[in-house]
């Protein structure tokens, strides 16, 4: 008999360590139907944000489209835009193997040229950033306006804009 108990002992180890296992298994699983209860909600709500982002994306291809989205802003204030100039290659930072790289998305760079006093050229930079499209001004230089016929106290505004665009397929 003692022997009978002492095969049986080590049987019994493995059955209670399976068992502990298997309750946690259990407990986790119920864990996780708890907690995915509003995970469709969260679902449709992170579609929603991306249909929202994909509404906003300049498509590379329609560069007059694209350019005339600056040229809006002539009409709304006192500036005058010099150039308007949409850049051909994406920088290396953010090419598909670069640091920055964007993986569903692309980024359009343009150089600008305004010309404007100090108030105007800081309200077209905020209405930029107001806009729809998602962007982002680097690179900004002022310098005094050397056009004829213009108010003394405007200002070249020299810019990069970048703007969020759909992916390169």
């Amino acid at each position: 008999l003692l022997v009978v108990l002492y095969l049986r002992s080590d049987r019994l180890t493995r059955l209670s360590a399976s068992e502990s296992q298997a309750i946690a298994r259990i407990l986790m699983i119920d864990q996780n139907a708890k907690q995915a209860k509003g995970l469709s909600a969260d679902v449709e709500h992170l579609e929603g944000a991306i249909e929202e982002v994909e509404a906003r994306l300049f498509d590379r291809g329609e560069r007059a489209v694209n350019t005339h989205f600056f040229y809006r802003f002539e009409a709304r204030s006192n500036i005058a835009f010099i150039k308007v100039q949409q850049l051909a290659e994406v920088p290396q930072r953010l090419a598909a193997n670069g640091p920055d790289a964007l993986s569903h998305y692309s980024a359009i760079a343009y150089d600008v040229a305004v010309i404007g006093d100090y108030t105007e050229l800081l309200e077209l930079m905020g209405a930029l950033y107001q806009a729809d499209p998602i962007l982002r001004i680097s690179d900004f230089k002022l310098s005094q306006a050397s056009e004829a016929g213009r108010d003394p106290s405007d200002l070249l505004a020299s810019l990069r804009v970048w703007v969020l665009a759909k992916g390169d397929a």
